[in-house]
């Protein structure tokens, strides 16, 4: 059975991440979850897969330290 979301991340250094859900509150709550442990600019979507549109977009770059 396949879900009705899938979200995808980006890394800077090139890797790539996945998940799928039948609800973006979950999706959401991943990403949060990966964000907080990453410290490279990370960049992604959620899609839609019935419509192939995307729903969410997001870019995160960790705040740099002087």
């Amino acid at each position: 059975m396949s879900h009705r979301y899938t979200a995808f991340i980006y890394s800077a250094d090139g890797e790539k991440i996945t998940n799928s859900a039948d609800q973006l509150d979950i999706l959401n709550q991943w990403i949060s979850q990966q964000l907080e442990t990453s410290f490279d600019e990370v960049r992604g979507e959620i899609i839609d897969n019935t419509s192939g549109q995307i729903v969410k977009y997001f870019h995160y770059d960790p705040p740099t330290i002087s």
